[in-house]
């Protein structure tokens, strides 16, 4: 009897715990405004602190992350965002995209802001970040995305 209660008691708890991991909207956006405070700050410690570094091979490349990789992206990324930073625009969208064939990877989303640099040209620009929620934390993982669109 004490077995099934144990068995119960771990499985409510994993699923509970899958059910948690769930990332919304908004804590994305919290997310993305924290590493964009690290940006306009030059606050390069901060930013590394938000990234999960393993010897898990990136998925695209094989080859493992690395804290240097991301103080190299983190120059990268203000150099890409520097007129968002110097106007200090506001983000005009958040996506928030599933990842489940990451999910070997440590990988659940994808958030991404994104930023309206010319209304009239539907000119855009958005970065972002694979994230998955590892030891009750959302961390990133392996790589900065930046993109640039035009819309129609």
């Amino acid at each position: 009897m004490k077995k099934i209660i144990t068995v119960t008691v771990i499985c409510l708890t994993m699923t509970i715990n899958s059910f948690g991991q769930k990332i919304s909207r908004k804590e994305a956006q919290q997310i993305l405004d924290k590493t964009l405070g690290y940006l306009k700050t030059n606050d390069t410690a901060s930013f590394i602190n938000l990234w999960y570094f393993d010897d898990t091979p990136r998925p695209y490349n094989k080859k493992v992350y690395k804290r240097q990789d991301a103080v190299e992206e983190f120059i990268q990324l203000k150099s890409f965002l520097d007129t968002a930073l110097t106007k200090n625009l506001a983000f005009d969208e958040i996506d928030v995209e599933k990842m489940d064939w990451y999910d070997q990877y440590k990988v659940k989303y994808k958030i991404k802001a994104w930023f309206k640099y010319d209304d009239s040209k539907k000119y855009y620009k958005g970065y972002g970040f694979l994230i998955d929620n590892i030891n009750g934390k959302w961390v990133f993982r392996f790589t900065t995305e930046t993109s640039i669109s035009y819309r129609s």
